[in-house]
């Protein structure tokens, strides 16, 4: 309501979590009359997409090359990056906000009888910095890094 959005996009999830996690906010925008549309993005094959040889069940790196005959076979080759923007156009008035810490994306699990797990993340979060600008920095360093070379 507060951005005006008539339409939300998004990378579609494979995992099972991410698909009923989508699967629940596409219900939720719909509601709200927005329309939803998901698109590929973190794979360079859809996976519906791909038909692999009879016979073949996956398995051990030996079957990479009759999986990868059977992308390549599945439509033309994933194309190259776009060139990034060179401005964006903000909106008119950014919707309200809450803390980082709020949105709890790496609280301790809470086990089965209500007292909280092992902080797994705490080692890794304290090394990492979280921000728009460690994002850019990090894009930067693998594209001018030869990250894109090929």
């Amino acid at each position: 309501d507060e951005s005006s959005a008539r339409a939300v996009y998004w990378h579609r999830s494979y995992e099972p979590e991410g698909q009923r996690v989508e699967a629940v906010v596409r219900e939720a925008l719909r509601g709200r009359g927005i329309a939803c549309v998901a698109m590929a993005g973190a794979l360079l094959y859809e996976p519906a997409a791909v038909h692999c040889p009879a016979g073949w069940q996956g398995g051990h790196w030996g079957t990479l090359m009759p999986f990868l005959r059977a992308c390549e076979r599945s439509g033309p080759p994933p194309t190259r990056p776009t060139e990034r923007p060179v401005a964006m156009q903000p909106p008119c008035a950014w919707p309200a906000s809450g803390a980082l810490e709020d949105l709890r994306l790496a609280a301790p699990p809470v086990l089965s009888g209500g007292s909280v797990g092992r902080d797994w993340s705490a080692a890794m979060m304290a090394g990492w910095e979280v921000s728009e600008a460690a994002a850019a920095r990090a894009m930067e360093d693998f594209v001018g890094g030869g990250g894109l070379a090929g």
